[in-house]
Parts: structure tokens; C-alpha cells; sequence
């Protein structure tokens, strides 16, 4: 074959394959026009339906689990005994740093007393000392004696203020140990209160949501009822007015399908009436012109 048979047969490959391009084409708009016809009648065959139907608005049936009721029961009732107990624990506190400080100042007093006393005495012993000397009798029985006096009665007087301070302490110890224990008791007390009160509150929770849930479905119900009275009205209305319209549409939607997929090869008419967007656009008919197509 020459070049100039070649160039002549390589044109008349190119024309063919535009031809056949042209017609794919062709057949797509072809299609998209229909779909688009199709798309429309349905559009207007749904907006009239709707006009004769009515949908009322359900309330929502809310309803908690019974750890969700007691988790709101916890957090409400928790709130008072909360501040209950921060009461309690405030005034308990105070009370012992009370008696604490009281303590801590009658020891410290004690320090004092004890340590004025050691001054006293020590003056005492300095000035028997000096006037035994002065008399001239510092190592006579009467002066010892008088020494020993000194340094019983102080050994005395020091025992007394321990004594003191020890009874102080111990009274005030055994007062707190008195008031932790009646904070541990009124704790106690408290919890159990606390726990009967979330009892109570979550059973109250509980009835007044069944309480609620059952006006919900009595509403819901008495809707139901007027959805249906509506809907019947809607009904007889449909028959006297929107049906021969719908009819109308869905008759012309038909003669639409028919003369298309009659326009095209069999093979494509069927094979194009099982794409899932024409089975939804033609519903019903979608098998009427499947069977009518099957019969040809």
C-alpha cells in the first residue's frame, strides 16, 4: 500500500470515529433530556401529593437511665449535705483550735510562772546566804535548815504549776477527743441522711419522669389520632381534586418513557431501565415498560 492509500484510509478511520463519537453524544444528550423530563413530572406529581398529606410533629419521649436519675439525684441532694457537712467541720475545727490554743497558752504561762519562781528562789538562797554570813552563822543547822525549807517549798511550788498545766492539758484533751468523736458520730449521721435523702430523691426522679413519659405518649397519641382525621380529609380532597392531575402527570410520564426507550436498541432500553435513578423515577412503571419492551 502506498503512502496515498494509507493517508486516504487513515481519513476515512478518523471520519468513522467522529461519526461514531457524534451519535455518543448524541445519545447522552438524548438521555439527559429525558432524565431531566422525567426529573420534572416527578417533582410535580410529588409537590401535589404533599399538598394531601399532613405530618403533626411528635414530642420526643425523654427518658433517663436509672444511673443517669441517680448520678442527678447525687449531684442535687450532694449539694445540701455538702455545705452540711462543710458547716459541721468548720465549727468542729474551730472549736478544738479553741481549746488548742488554750493549751498552748496555759503551757506557755506555766514556762513563765516556773521560770519566775527559779528567780524568786534564786534571790531567796542569795540573801539567807548573805544574812548568814553577816550574823556570821552560814554553816550553823539553822541556816541548812532554812536552805532546805527554801529549796522544798520551791521544788513544791514548781510541782503545783506542772500539776496545774497537766490538768489543764489533760482536761482540754480529753475535750477534744470528746468533740472528734461527736464529729465522727454527726458525720456518720449525716452519710446516712444523705443517703436516704438520694433514695427519696431519686424515686421521686423516677415518677416524675413516667409521669412525663405518659402525658408524652397520651400526647403523641391524641396527634396521632388528629393526624389521621386530617389525613382522611386530605384523602377525599385528593380524590375530588389532585388525583386526575397526578394521573394526568403520571400518564404523560408513561408516553414519555415508552417513546424513549422504544427509540433506542432494546439491549440499552433494558439495561438503562435498571439504573437504581430511573427505577426511582418511574416507580411503578419502571416494570410496565420493562414488560412491554420484553414482549417487542
Amino acid at each position: 500500500m502506498s503512502v496515498y492509500d494509507e493517508k486516504i484510509a487513515e481519513f476515512y478511520n478518523n471520519q468513522s470515529l467522529n461519526e461514531k463519537q457524534e451519535n455518543l453524544d448524541e445519545e447522552d444528550k438524548k438521555k439527559k433530556s429525558f432524565l431531566d423530563e422525567l426529573r420534572s413530572i416527578k417533582e410535580d406529581i410529588d409537590e401535589i401529593k404533599n399538598k394531601y398529606v399532613v405530618k403533626l410533629e411528635l414530642k420526643p419521649i425523654e427518658k433517663l437511665t436509672e444511673s443517669q436519675l441517680l448520678k442527678n439525684a447525687e449531684e442535687q441532694v450532694g449539694q445540701v449535705y455538702a455545705q452540711k457537712i462543710d458547716d459541721l467541720t468548720k465549727s468542729s475545727t474551730e472549736k478544738i483550735d479553741k481549746i488548742n490554743a488554750e493549751s498552748q497558752q496555759a503551757t506557755k504561762k506555766a514556762e513563765t510562772q516556773k521560770k519566775q519562781l527559779e528567780q524568786s528562789y534564786e534571790q531567796l538562797d542569795k540573801k539567807a546566804s548573805n544574812d548568814a554570813i553577816k550574823k556570821g552563822v552560814q554553816r550553823s543547822s539553822i541556816f541548812s535548815e532554812k536552805i532546805k525549807n527554801l529549796s522544798k517549798n520551791k521544788i513544791q511550788e514548781l510541782l503545783n504549776v506542772d500539776n496545774q498545766v497537766a490538768d489543764t492539758l489533760y482536761k482540754n484533751n480529753t475535750e477534744i477527743k470528746k468533740l472528734e468523736e461527736e464529729y465522727k458520730k454527726s458525720i456518720a449521721n449525716l452519710e446516712t441522711a444523705k443517703a436516704v435523702a438520694v433514695k427519696e430523691k431519686l424515686d421521686d426522679l423516677i415518677s416524675k419522669q413516667d409521669k412525663k413519659i405518659i402525658e408524652t405518649i397520651n400526647y403523641n397519641n391524641s396527634l396521632k389520632k388528629e393526624e389521621e382525621r386530617q389525613n382522611q380529609e386530605l384523602e377525599n380532597l385528593y380524590s375530588l381534586e389532585g388525583k386526575a392531575k397526578v394521573d394526568e402527570l403520571e400518564t404523560n410520564m408513561l408516553t414519555k418513557a415508552l417513546s424513549y426507550f422504544f427509540s433506542i436498541p432494546k439491549n440499552q432500553a433494558l439495561k438503562e431501565l435498571e439504573e437504581p435513578e430511573m427505577k426511582e423515577l418511574l416507580g411503578d412503571y419502571q416494570a410496565v415498560v420493562s414488560r412491554y419492551l420484553k414482549v417487542q
